[in-house]
């Protein structure tokens, strides 16, 4: 959990959110994509928050009711999905 926490430190979330209860890797996402303008990729799943999982976390999140977009990102020859919430959308 220590590592879980400090990723989300390093992420931009207030560490007081996790530090009383084990929060799940899906909530962890969610909370960093509820914050204005913010997206991730698997790359920064990995770096923030210590996940390697991040499509079946996701796919958590979508069984519960949110809807994810998805965006394919071609960078310097290189293509990734990158991936925010619709906070807008109804599944």
């Amino acid at each position: 959990m220590a590592t879980e926490i400090k990723g989300c430190a390093k992420a931009g979330l207030d560490m007081s959110l996790f530090e009383q209860v084990k929060v799940s890797q899906a909530d962890q996402i969610l909370a960093y994509l509820n914050l204005d303008g913010k997206s991730i990729t698997s790359y920064e799943a990995y770096l923030n928050f210590a996940i390697t999982q991040l499509g079946a976390r996701l796919k958590e999140l979508e069984a519960r009711g949110y809807v994810i977009d998805r965006e394919w990102v071609d960078k310097n020859g290189k293509k990734f999905k990158r991936y925010t919430l619709n906070k807008g959308g109804e599944k």
